[in-house]
């Protein structure tokens, strides 16, 4: 069985275009997920979603790669306990 080789050219144009999927899928930012305002605290809705007012409007704020459980869920109560106080030691702080 002889073993077909792709030509450099085409060797080339694939590694580009998995570089370029590579940089657009997980290393440029989305600039549309993400928002730079301060605000109040409201809530806790879960153990990963907070909610802060925003222009007189609560906004909900997802904690980016925290997975807690959800409401209803084993250990939901401490997810959340968790979450209240992480939102309190960021309001004393005045973190945004």
């Amino acid at each position: 069985m002889t073993q077909v080789r792709f030509p450099l050219r085409m060797r080339l144009l694939k590694l580009l275009a998995l570089t370029v999927f590579f940089l657009f899928y997980f290393i440029l930012p989305t600039p549309a997920s993400t928002a730079d305002f301060t605000g109040p605290f409201v809530s806790v809705l879960d153990g990963d979603t907070l909610e802060v007012l925003h222009n007189q409007h609560p906004e909900r704020i997802r904690l980016s790669g925290i997975d807690c459980p959800e409401k209803g869920q084993a250990s939901a109560k401490v997810a959340n306990l968790a979450a209240f106080e992480f939102s309190m030691v960021g309001e004393a702080s005045g973190a945004r």
